[in-house]
C-alpha cells in the first residue's frame, strides 16, 4: 500500500514518550479542540482528528517538546490556521544564511512631497 506523501515524518512524532503525552493532553482537553471547541474525537466518531500543537514551538525551545502545559489539542482546521500564522512570522532566510530583508510596499498612489498640491 502507497504511503499518503512523500513528506518526511520527523522521528520525535514516533517516540513512545510523545504518543504517552499527546494522549493525556488530548484527554485534559476532553477531547475538544482548545481554539474553536468542536468535539476531536477522530474520523471512527465522524468527527475531526485530534491535533496536538506545541504552543511554545519545538525549534525554539527544545526543552518544552514533552511538557504536557506547553501542549493543546486543536482540530485539523485550527491546527493548519496556527502553523501558517506560526510560517508567516518565521523570517525568511536567504542563501547566506541571513535574514531576507524584506522591502515595505509602495502606496498605490505616491504623493511627492516637492510637488505643490493644486
Amino acid at each position: 500500500m502507497p504511503s499518503r506523501s512523500n513528506k518526511r515524518v520527523d522521528p520525535f512524532y514516533a517516540s513512545g514518550a510523545w504518543k504517552k503525552v499527546r494522549l493525556q493532553r488530548i484527554k485534559l482537553d476532553g477531547w475538544r479542540c482548545t481554539e474553536c471547541g468542536c468535539a476531536c474525537g477522530g474520523k471512527k466518531r465522524g468527527q475531526p482528528s485530534p491535533h496536538v500543537d506545541h504552543i511554545k514551538t519545538r525549534r525554539q525551545h527544545p526543552e518544552l517538546a514533552l511538557d504536557i502545559n506547553n501542549l493543546r489539542t486543536l482540530c485539523e482546521s485550527c491546527h493548519n490556521r496556527r502553523t501558517r500564522l506560526d510560517q508567516l512570522a518565521r523570517p525568511r532566510i536567504g542563501l547566506d544564511g541571513y535574514p531576507i530583508e524584506t522591502q515595505p510596499v509602495a502606496p498605490a498612489r505616491y504623493r511627492d512631497p516637492f510637488r505643490e498640491e493644486k
